[in-house]
């Protein structure tokens, strides 16, 4: 596992504000809410 690089939790941004940006500025519309129920790394 010595070669598995891991990312930086700062790297992504916040799901939520994403979408909320989006459906203000009338490029998609919020349709259904995902909860993740697993990770698999490999």
């Amino acid at each position: 596992m010595s070669g598995l690089a891991e990312e930086a939790p700062q790297a992504d941004k916040d799901v939520s504000g994403v979408v909320n940006v989006v459906n203000n500025a009338g490029i998609a519309r919020k349709v259904a809410r995902f909860r993740p129920v697993a990770v698999i790394k490999g």
